[in-house]
């Protein structure tokens, strides 16, 4: 397994988030005229502890928006998000957040970034 997979299983299977975006969870970006409201998420930085032999922990930070017709649908669907990005990894931790616009998709956003402690083998 990795942790793209993991996240889009995370997110999948939560009831609160499939409740407002269905199946509608991209990694990277939103498919062009998309439905609405939806979610993205993407790697910001990859952050890890080496030794002479292997990477031991690593702390990846991925960014995560949703996508909807308006401001307060986007921080709605940023709301549920949060306790299913905190399961993911052996901890995640929000760190970031703000809010976006997208005129040409005529979307609005919000996003949070969460670092994310993960093992790799």
């Amino acid at each position: 397994m990795s942790l793209l997979s993991d996240i889009y299983d995370v997110l999948s299977a939560s009831g609160a988030v499939s409740a407002l975006v269905s199946d509608r969870i991209y990694p990277a970006r939103r498919p062009l005229k998309a439905e609405l409201p939806s979610v993205t998420y993407f790697k910001v930085a990859h952050p890890h502890g080496e030794t002479q032999t292997t990477c031991s922990i690593s702390w990846p930070h991925y960014q995560f928006a949703a996508w909807a017709e308006t401001q307060a649908e986007a921080a709605a669907v940023v709301d549920v998000l949060k306790p299913a990005i905190r399961s993911l990894g052996e901890s995640a931790i929000i760190v970031a957040g703000g809010d976006l616009e997208d005129p040409q998709a005529e979307a609005y956003g919000s996003w949070v970034e969460a670092e994310i402690h993960w093992r790799e083998t």
